[in-house]
């Protein structure tokens, strides 16, 4: 008798389970899909990896040929000596872009500030672009090389991102197709028009502009014609825009659509922004050299340029204020008579572990009539102002509007304690007032975190609906 046929049911259908089971997992599944969905996957892969798959079967050889990502990064590259290592990157990648059978690259990312050499990258970027790629993402910091011309003339390329020390030979030019823009430690060099230093560029669909750590040569004026920007983020470091501050520099953006807006900068630049009035939401972060370079009078210029700038944003609705652009408008008198009405801010954040609530801080919180949330990113290192005097000219937004106060990375110290005291008291209109403990308050949760819980909820408040939140 057959030994099955004595089984239960049960046990044959469990058998015939176990039977289909294992048949579905030793079946090569994914060789059988699709080839799009297989390229689509690989897709996701670094291109090593993806290159691997070739030694799979006869069916996966030339599989990775048909890829449209791309993705070299020679930090991937395993032991080898430096030289080695170096010939290797460089001739995968020309390899790679070879055999490639797709006439068309969707994006190209390269990553290579170890093994490479600038005239190959220099050359790859060439190659994809006559590619029509619509990516390009490229990491390149250990030499100078200037970016070929041809990828500001393509017709295809869409988004452009350049972490490298390279040079941008401007001229007047159209980039038509451009959308997103990433710039970092780039050197724009003024090759048209040296002798006026002025330059335009026009970006009709860019919808977001990010500069960091950028340099302008033979630079005046900086014409943006960008009818459809939406994003700005303008990051200069502590030598700003122009070498060693050789002239003023004006910086002039054109649109209708801006919404958002950055800067960081010792603001030795000027700016003029015709979409300013469509801006919601702006963060200025000064980078200051107060302490060390300025003398009084130029401390003043930069303050007034500070306020020139945010006078602009009358329809701001969210506003970031570092501690640094806190510090450039405190020595100017009267400042609360020179800001604009924000009419439409609810949202004003200030950040930095140094902020001073002074004046200054008092000011801006006079020229927020209907401002909702409150925030103190890094806490208050030191309070500076006469709490009788502004007992008696608590501004508006506490009587009628503010209804959030957050303090991130609460340390807990006394002035902290002082101003958490101050808001509760005269912010009429308050529901909660939210503690983010900093990790080492957190740390000592017995001996100082609940102390400092116990003294914020015994404080006085004037509004019999606050209540207080830790996290």
């Amino acid at each position: 008798m057959d030994a099955s046929g004595s089984l239960p049911d049960s046990q044959k259908q469990t058998k015939k389970f176990r039977k289909h089971k294992k048949y579905e997992i030793d079946r090569d599944i994914i060789s059988n899909l699709p080839e799009n969905v297989l390229t689509h996957i690989l897709s996701f892969l670094p291109t090593k990896y993806v290159v691997r798959t070739s030694v799979l079967s006869t069916k996966w050889k030339d599989t990775w040929t048909k890829v449209t990502n791309l993705h070299f990064d020679d930090e991937l590259l395993s032991s080898r000596k430096n030289m080695t290592r170096r010939a290797y990157f460089m001739n995968f990648v020309d390899r790679v872009l070879l055999h490639l059978e797709n006439s068309k690259i969707h994006s190209f990312y390269l990553s290579c500030d170890n093994y490479s050499d600038a005239s190959r990258v220099s050359a790859w970027i060439s190659a994809v672009i006559k590619r029509q790629v619509q990516k390009l993402d490229i990491k390149y910091r250990k030499e100078e090389f200037v970016v070929p011309r041809c990828v500001f003339g393509s017709d295809s390329l869409r988004k452009l991102k350049l972490v490298a020390k390279c040079i941008i030979k401007v001229s007047a030019s159209c980039f038509s197709r451009l959308e997103i823009v990433d710039l970092s430690g780039v050197t724009f060099l003024n090759t048209c028009f040296p002798n006026t230093g002025e330059i335009t560029l026009t970006f009709p669909v860019l919808k977001v502009l990010t500069l960091c750590s950028t340099k302008l040569l033979n630079v005046k004026v900086v014409n943006l014609n960008v009818p459809a920007l939406h994003s700005c983020d303008l990051n200069a470091n502590e030598s700003g825009w122009v070498p060693d501050d050789s002239h003023d520099l004006l910086i002039k953006i054109c649109g209708q659509d801006l919404k958002k807006f950055k800067c960081s900068s010792s603001l030795s630049e000027n700016y003029v922004l015709d979409c300013a009035s469509s801006v919601t939401e702006v963060n200025i972060g000064i980078i200051s050299k107060v302490d060390t370079e300025y003398n009084s009078q130029e401390k003043t210029t930069v303050g007034l340029r500070a306020c020139d700038l945010l006078k602009m944003f009358l329809g701001v609705e969210n506003l970031t204020l570092s501690w640094h652009t806190i510090e450039v408008l405190a020595p100017l008198e009267n400042l609360q008579a020179l800001l604009p009405s924000y009419g439409n801010l609810v949202h004003l954040e200030f950040s930095g572990s140094k902020l001073v609530f002074d004046a200054t801080v008092m000011a801006f919180l006079h020229s927020s009539p209907v401002l909702e949330t409150l925030i103190f990113e890094m806490g208050c290192c030191t309070l500076q102002f006469n709490k009788d005097v502004v007992q008696e000219m608590v501004p508006q937004c506490f009587l009628s509007h503010l209804k959030v106060v957050k303090f991130v990375c609460f340390k807990g110290n006394t002035r902290e304690l002082d101003l958490a005291k101050f808001l509760l008291v005269n912010a009429m209109v308050l529901e909660v007032m939210i503690i983010n403990a900093s990790s080492s308050l957190k740390y000592q949760a017995e001996t100082k975190f609940e102390p400092v819980k116990k003294q914020l909820s015994t404080f006085p408040k004037g509004s019999s609906h606050a209540t207080i939140l830790f996290s």
